[in-house]
């Protein structure tokens, strides 16, 4: 039955939306603006569509329909029916009613999240809506199960800018050399942005705050364009990589002219997406780092600075809960390696390693010299929970990160009390 649904939605469903979509584009010409990379897309659409929507009505991705199917569901404004076959006919046939109706209004901007599991997805989905401009929130090891190598990986995701016409703007973050490197086969003005001070808009120190009952935190940073300068704050969240969401929305402000004190207030509206180091208040007092909806090699690596970086009292623990990373092929093993090697340099107080694929992580932060009587192995998620329990005191930070597969959130809802 699985098999049919997917071969009715292949069929029939997708092909009657994309054509439904490219009617929707034809027929109202929105500014469109397009989101790509391995990492960081959700957080870039959402500050992106902050900004833009304080300046014309603006329609964004609605949490992360971003691939053949989601794209054109974007486009027209529906959303996901999942399993549901008459959910899908529904939404066919009010797709063909918005495209037909004489009247019927269209946002003045789209702001599509584009995602890349295979060569040609990025692509596909470029030629389906052409945008205006693109942006490159950077290039990381994800998705190697589909791709033969990293460059393979710059090529694909760097096309939501080289495939921009002369008379396009890509937004790349320059902290990323291979998203700089893809970027550099586009014909298109270039606007660049991260915390390297040749960045168009760049970022200075980032400020991680927790308050004094560890129930919230914020990361406060100068931002600069040009002789322009400002402070932007972002609530529930921490670490430095969680101000690229705001710093590529600023570089798209950039690029459309709205002027650079405008988007800062504009971004006082963006806040993180859900269980994307999201900081929620956690039992007894503790702090939980939400960051569980999907990991890989880099973004683990980043989560991991920014719990180590969180300021605490001098009692309280630093603890990682980490799952597996997947869709790694042959070199998962050596990225599970690296994370725990890098999880027992920081000096963190506590390591927990659930399922099977994290084993490796564990084990490489044992050898990195990480304590024994740190670093727990668990197999389920329920048997965390009641290690974890145990153990939390008032001020303590826990981090959440793991693949979708892992269900590491159920985790995270556990140890959460909002």
């Amino acid at each position: 039955m699985r098999r049919v649904r997917g071969l009715i939605l292949e069929r029939v469903a997708q092909p009657a939306l994309t054509r439904a979509a490219q009617a929707m584009l034809e027929r109202h010409a929105p500014f469109v603006v397009a989101i790509s990379g391995s990492v960081g897309k959700t957080s870039a659409k959402d500050a992106v569509a902050c900004v833009l929507g304080a300046w014309r009505e603006t329609r964004a991705t609605p949490g992360n329909q971003n691939d053949e199917l989601g794209v054109p569901l974007s486009i027209v404004g529906a959303r996901s029916s999942d399993g549901n076959l008459l959910g899908w006919a529904a939404t066919v046939r009010r797709a063909r009613r918005s495209v037909n109706a004489a009247e019927a209004s269209y946002p003045a901007c789209l702001v599509l999240e584009i995602g890349s599991c295979r060569p040609g997805d990025v692509e596909y989905l470029m030629q389906l809506a052409p945008p205006n401009i693109g942006v490159l929130t950077g290039i990381e090891p994800s998705h190697l199960e589909h791709y033969a190598s990293l460059e393979e990986i710059e090529i694909e995701e760097a096309k939501v800018v080289t495939m921009l016409p002369e008379s396009g703007v890509g937004v790349v973050n320059l902290d990323s050399a291979d998203a700089v490197a893809g970027a550099s086969r586009s014909s298109c003005r270039i606007v660049t942005y991260g915390f390297d001070p040749k960045a168009d808009v760049h970022a200075f120190v980032a400020v991680p705050s927790v308050d004094g009952e560890g129930l919230t935190a914020s990361v406060e940073v100068e931002v600069a364009h040009g002789e322009e300068r400002g402070r932007l704050r972002i609530d529930r969240t921490l670490g430095n990589h969680s101000c690229y969401a705001a710093l590529a929305a600023l570089g798209v402000a950039c690029a459309v002219g709205i002027p650079f004190e405008e988007a800062l207030v504009s971004l006082r509206a963006y806040k993180p997406p859900p269980r994307r180091m999201q900081c929620r208040a956690g039992l007894h007092g503790t702090l939980v780092i939400d960051d569980s909806y999907n990991s890989s090699p880099t973004a683990a690596l980043r989560a991991l600075d920014a719990l180590a970086g969180a300021p605490r009292g001098d009692s309280a623990a630093a603890i990682a809960v980490l799952g597996a990373m997947d869709e790694l092929g042959a070199r998962s093993a050596i990225h599970h390696h690296a994370v725990g090697r890098h999880a027992a340099s920081l000096g963190l107080n506590g390591l927990v390693a659930v399922g099977a694929a994290a084993h490796e992580t564990a084990r490489a932060a044992r050898e990195a010299g990480m304590s024994s009587d740190c670093v727990l192995e668990i197999v389920g998620w329920e048997h965390a929970v009641r290690a974890l329990t145990d153990r939390l005191r008032p001020g303590d930070i826990v981090l959440v990160k793991g693949s979708r597969a892992s269900q590491l959130e159920l985790i995270a809802d556990a140890l959460s009390v909002d």
